[in-house]
């Protein structure tokens, strides 16, 4: 996939409409969920901050294994949409999953991202709505494909169920998102060093944790070390054990936690360290996305 193809499968999301089952669970919230594993989980887990924003009540994001152990044993009802990349390789947990809400009767959708086929054609399941993508997405197409949808089924569910104007120009902002080519190569700039073990200590906001630890796992898979990526409200607590530690620093932020992000810098600066930050802008909301987005490229040029 290249940048005009990432970019096409975002316009092919927007202009999807056999989301709107989907949609129509999201707009009553109180009692719906989203269940997803792996770097869709990564990129869904931002669900209960865009439903809390544009709608008032968070839309919780569970894994499988969260929900068939510590939700659906003390809960009499449930609405769920349920996103899958390939339905040949369901794990354990996700046929669980699913097997919960044939016998306790849960409404629910499956979005796949490929066609119907293998386990999950022969498998008693809910409604599924196959967006009929390659059954062999990278990890970034997966984070892209998850992130896009899960902003659009929470702000068109928004703005039509409170005629929320910011839901709107959300909507209207994820038909605008493209490939920036100097974000793209900053971000390739930091990868590299990443990749080459020069930094060592990864922020990131909360809206695009996500989209980092997926992309800081897949860049460090095959070498001898992990970077852990920490939380802006981790400061200043572990910038303070950090120093002692050597190596350079990475910031990703958006515009909403940029105060936060230059305390971290210069706090890092003042004890002699070196600092790479990175912000995404414009709407929060829309961030994760367009960083994925320019991730895309950068990442795959530095593996």
């Amino acid at each position: 996939m290249n940048d005009h193809e990432s970019e096409a499968i975002i316009k092919k999301i927007i202009a999807f409409k056999d989301l709107e089952d989907a949609i129509q669970l999201a707009i009553s919230p109180s009692d719906t969920c989203i269940i997803a594993e792996n770097e869709i989980y990564q990129a869904a887990k931002i669900s209960p901050l865009i439903s809390e924003t544009l709608m008032g009540i968070p839309i919780r994001c569970y894994t499988p294994l969260e929900y068939n152990r510590y939700v659906a044993p003390y809960r009499d009802a449930d609405k769920m949409i349920i996103m899958i990349d390939d339905g040949e390789k369901l794990t354990p947990n996700m046929k669980n999953t699913i097997e919960i809400c044939r016998i306790m009767g849960v409404e629910s959708i499956i979005i796949l991202f490929s066609d119907i086929s293998g386990e999950l054609k022969r498998m008693m399941t809910p409604e599924i709505i196959p967006l009929k993508f390659s059954p062999n997405l990278e990890a970034m197409e997966k984070l892209i494909i998850s992130t896009a949808i899960t902003i659009k089924v929470l702000a068109e569910a928004a703005s039509r169920k409170m005629d929320n104007p910011r839901a709107k120009d959300v909507l209207k902002g994820l038909g605008e998102v493209k490939v920036y080519e100097e974000d793209e190569r900053k971000l390739k700039s930091i990868l590299m060093e990443i990749a080459n073990g020069n930094i060592k200590h990864v922020f990131s906001d909360h809206m695009l944790m996500g989209v980092i630890e997926t992309v800081i796992e897949e860049t460090t898979v095959k070498k001898q070390y992990a970077i852990k990526v920490y939380r802006m409200d981790d400061h200043p607590k572990i910038t303070m054990n950090i120093i002692s530690r050597g190596g350079k620093t990475a910031i990703f932020t958006s515009e909403v936690e940029a105060d936060v992000a230059k305390q971290i810098q210069n706090y890092m600066k003042m004890h002699g360290r070196e600092v790479e930050e990175y912000m995404e802008k414009g709407d929060p909301i829309i961030a994760p996305l367009q960083l994925s987005i320019n991730l895309f490229k950068a990442k795959r040029e530095v593996a």
